[in-house]
């Protein structure tokens, strides 16, 4: 009786209510062994996303020569060489009737002839662009499983996709941030792709002001983001001594910024290949008139220059009928364009 009585006077009220109901149950609060404590936080989402994504809009690779360049010809000597060393679609007649000539290969660079081919990426990180998830001010896009996305979230799907493009294209790539600076997100020419991808989709909290692309910077200066693309190019082509064939410059923003300050690198930049802006926005058609201040600042500096699709802007929604697959998917073909593909943008007149 005295072990009944210990029971109820350390039980709270709704002990003794469910005692009284039932004298034969005992209550006490043990701990729950298991793993650690998961925040919701930490879910690798764009990991996820990532994935879904690549199965939709990451064409299938195509077959490509291997990078050899011609060095001379070499005598093929039937009965004493092999025939595995024999190359049909390289012979040539010899001086001595039966003694064929096949060519000589050397392994050049990726690219094609030993000229390189370039992605650049350039993302805006300003505050606006900052993840719902890390209590910031900016824009949701829709929501993935449960968790709100915001531009930042978006950039940390699409640029590992574009990485992606790059690694089956062949192409070096960069990442260069910018907000009220720029900076150097994944320094060049870089070929270390998976590496590249596994740092963009990881599961870095939203409160941690060092995450990928994290938009945290105050203000929106893409001239300096485009600026430091070119230095770093400029670097590539004097130390490293790179020979370029192309390059695509892509530019994600989600708001709007000095057009006309943009205008010296991106000529200078326009010189290797097409220079692409991308505006996201939360509405259709609420960065239209962006996009056309844009492009006649385009056209006022290249009047041959066809922009039909240099510039252009989304309104990408995740969740049930949305239309980040559409998104994700343009900014794909837009890599394609070191890929030989023929793309209505930039120096490529209409």
């Amino acid at each position: 009786m005295w072990f009944l009585q210990s029971v109820i006077k350390m039980s709270s009220f709704t002990e003794r209510a469910s005692w009284t109901e039932n004298p034969f149950v005992f209550q006490t609060a043990e701990p729950v062994v298991g793993g650690p404590i998961i925040d919701i936080e930490t879910i690798p989402l764009h990991k996820a996303l990532y994935e879904k994504l690549v199965k939709l809009v990451i064409p299938s690779p195509r077959s490509k020569t291997d990078p050899w360049s011609m060095k001379g010809r070499r005598e093929w000597r039937p009965g004493y060489d092999p025939a595995t060393k024999l190359d049909p679609t390289t012979v040539a007649p010899g001086i001595v009737e039966g003694m064929p000539l096949q060519s000589r290969k050397r392994k050049e660079q990726e690219g094609i002839g030993g000229k390189a081919t370039f992605l650049n990426i350039v993302v805006d990180v300003s505050g606006s662009m900052a993840s719902p998830m890390g209590g910031g001010g900016g824009s949701n896009y829709g929501y993935y499983d449960g968790l709100p996305l915001g531009g930042e979230d978006l950039a940390r799907v699409v640029t590992p996709l574009m990485i992606r493009m790059a690694k089956q294209n062949g192409d070096k790539f960069q990442v260069i941030t910018y907000g009220s600076s720029a900076h150097i997100d994944w320094p060049g020419p870089a070929t270390d792709y998976d590496d590249a991808i596994d740092y963009y989709t990881n599961s870095t909290i939203a409160g941690d002001r060092d995450r990928p692309l994290a938009g945290v910077e105050g203000s929106t200066n893409t001239e300096r983001g485009l600026t430091l693309t070119k230095e770093e190019m400029e670097r590539y082509l004097e130390e490293e001594k790179v020979e370029v064939k192309a390059a695509v410059t892509i530019v994600i923003s989600d708001g709007a910024f000095n057009y006309r300050s943009c205008m010296g690198p991106d000529e200078w930049l326009r010189e290797f290949g097409p220079v692409f802006y991308v505006f996201i926005a939360t509405d259709e058609g609420a960065m239209d008139g962006n996009v056309t201040m844009m492009q006649d600042e385009l056209k006022m500096h290249n009047p041959t220059l066809g922009c039909k699709n240099c510039v252009v802007s989304f309104a990408p929604k995740v969740g049930q009928g949305g239309t980040v697959t559409s998104f994700a998917g343009s900014l794909v073909e837009m890599c394609e364009a070191n890929a030989g593909e023929k793309v209505d943008c930039g120096s490529y007149n209409e």
